[in-house]
């Protein structure tokens, strides 16, 4: 209210990423501005997890000023969500996607691309479920492995880790600091760029 009243903001980008895990906290911040007649856009750029959204939440986001959102199912291969315990099946981020559609919310769909485990196959599985999402934008990264992370641990007792410094790496245009071993370099380079 300060920001918009004194300052004259006229938009919030909300980068907490799990604004919605607390469904009545975000129930209570939507009506409180609401209720204030807090004339402001609202951004959730950096994801909402699709497990802890529903059609009333969303609703009341979108009258409090919600008017763009994230969600980031990260693969379109139930088993890789599954693997890195999302949480969620894929019928649960379409449903998701089309409730923002009907409530006039834009939408992008975050991609990771070439988990350690992933095939080629995977990788396509991934890009063609991102086509078929539709959802108004669409991010893909590279897969970057975090030292300290099980997967990391796990891909580097695999050895396919590479000796590159971690300030080189870019997860959406630099070079992946790993080889995953069922992906070929050059198909991963190539996937990336037609996935756009």
């Amino acid at each position: 209210e300060w920001q918009v009243q004194t300052l004259g903001v006229k938009e919030l980008w909300i980068t907490d990423d799990n604004f919605t895990l607390n469904r009545k906290r975000a129930l209570d911040i939507a009506q409180m501005i609401i209720d204030r007649k807090i004339k402001v856009y609202l951004q959730l750029k950096n994801g909402i997890r699709a497990d802890k959204v529903d059609r009333e939440l969303l609703a009341k986001l979108k009258d409090a000023g919600l008017w763009f959102l994230s969600v980031a199912p990260e693969s379109g291969s139930q088993e890789t969500l599954d693997r890195i315990q999302k949480g969620f099946t894929l019928e649960k981020v379409k449903e998701v996607v089309a409730i923002c559609k009907d409530l006039g919310i834009t939408t992008c769909g975050m991609f990771i691309l070439g988990f350690p485990w992933e095939t080629e196959q995977d990788v396509q599985q991934t890009v063609l479920f991102a086509n078929a999402l539709d959802t108004d934008i669409v991010q893909f990264a590279r897969y970057t492995p975090i030292e300290g992370t099980p997967i990391y641990e796990e891909i580097k007792k695999e050895g396919m880790l590479r000796d590159d410094a971690f300030h080189d790496i870019s997860p959406q245009v630099g070079f992946a600091n790993y080889q995953p071993v069922k992906i070929r370099k050059e198909y991963l380079s190539s996937m990336y760029k037609n996935a756009y």
